[in-house]
């Protein structure tokens, strides 16, 4: 599958979304950056996911947008993980700011249509060109509100056990591998690049149900990622 989550709240196009989806498993390459090792958790976890998606952002010749209003980041835990919060991400940023790993346009308070972004320094790509990748699809069940925003939810009887249809259904497609062999498609190390858009291949097919208008009673549909980002 290739990954590109829709349901994020991207604003700068063609800007990747921060997802908190891929991280890099080698913490030393991550110190090897002079980035120092954090008490906090979700802290270090935060981190690795910026760096990661601006190294891939970086390949595909892209900045990743990212918010730095705190009111956005209420309720996405559940999709993006416990590190994916405005007491984290934002420090994050600032830090790998600092340190030169990055570097950021940043949207004016109160400017609607746009979002902050940032890129990775030329060392940060060049670092992570061989690093070993993750993917974690979050949120196997969306709830969004009448403004197609991804909002919180409490867990129930009924979405527990829809979450685990869809974990079965993840491991019965674990082993499908998509690939595409054609004159015009290219394969690098990280994408799939066909007539100059960037696939980014996730390393297994990843499904999630979407339901609708802050309901379970509407929509309730089934995607699998396979988009794409010019």
């Amino acid at each position: 599958m290739f990954e590109d989550d829709p349901e994020n709240h991207s604003l700068h196009e063609p800007d990747r979304p921060l997802t908190f989806h891929w991280r890099t498993i080698d913490a030393d390459l991550i110190h090897s950056l002079g980035v120092p090792l954090s008490r906090n958790k979700d802290f270090n976890a935060a981190r690795n996911s910026i760096l990661t998606e601006a190294a891939l952002a970086h390949y595909e010749q892209r900045w990743v947008s990212y918010s730095r209003r705190k009111g956005f980041y209420a309720g996405l835990r559940r999709y993006y993980g416990t590190a994916y919060t405005f007491s984290t991400v934002i420090p994050a940023v600032e830090e790998l700011l600092r340190l030169g790993l990055i570097e950021e346009e940043r949207s004016s308070p109160g400017q609607r249509g746009w979002q902050s972004r940032f890129r990775a320094a030329v060392e940060l790509a060049e670092a992570f060109a061989s690093a070993e990748i993750q993917y974690e699809l979050r949120g196997l069940i969306r709830l969004k509100d009448n403004d197609r925003h991804l909002i919180n939810f409490s867990d129930t009887p009924a979405t527990c056990r829809m979450e685990r249809e869809m974990q079965h259904i993840s491991a019965a497609l674990a082993s499908i591998k998509l690939d595409l062999q054609a004159p015009d498609v290219v394969r690098t190390r990280r994408h799939l690049v066909v007539d100059g858009a960037y696939y980014r291949p996730t390393p297994r097919p990843a499904p999630y149900r979407v339901f609708n208008r802050g309901s379970f009673k509407m929509g309730g549909r089934l995607f699998l990622l396979c988009h794409k980002r010019r």
